[in-house]
Formats: C-alpha cells, structure tokens, sequence
C-alpha cells in the first residue's frame, strides 16, 4: 500500500484522493490481503502485479507491458 501511495502521490494526485485511488487499485489486482505486507516479501506473481498496479497509478496516457498473461475489459480504473 505505501509503494502505490508513495508513486500516486510522485504522479500528482490530489492528496485527499490517493487513498481511495490506491484501494482501488489494490482490489483490482487482488492485492487487498497483502496491502500491509512488505513488497520484497511478496511472491513473484504478486510482485508482477503490485508493478502492473504503480505502472497503472496516476492514469498515464500509455503503458507497455511486456508479456501480458492477463487482461480485463471491465475492469475500471
């Protein structure tokens, strides 16, 4: 949880709207159990999707994953 804050807020996002922007994005990519774990402890799955999450952060205009395994529509940001 403190990696996608800390990256929200380099991102300019507007203080009083990190912390819903971060849940989120943790429940998203079903990081929600894992938010107030250490990230170098995670697995690699996890740590794959805890990076796609900060790439995602702030709402950039274009992201390029390399070897994507996994892809939602409905999912909204």
């Amino acid at each position: 949880k403190q990696c996608l804050e800390l990256f929200a807020n380099l991102r300019g996002i507007k203080q009083h709207e990190i912390s819903k922007n971060v849940d989120n994005f943790l429940e998203a990519f079903n990081l929600v159990e894992f938010k107030n774990g250490i990230t170098q402890r995670l697995s690699g799955g996890n740590k794959r999707k805890a990076s796609s999450a900060i790439a995602f952060i702030g709402q950039p205009q274009t992201v390029i994953l390399d070897e994507v395994t996994f892809f939602s529509s409905d999912t909204e940001f």
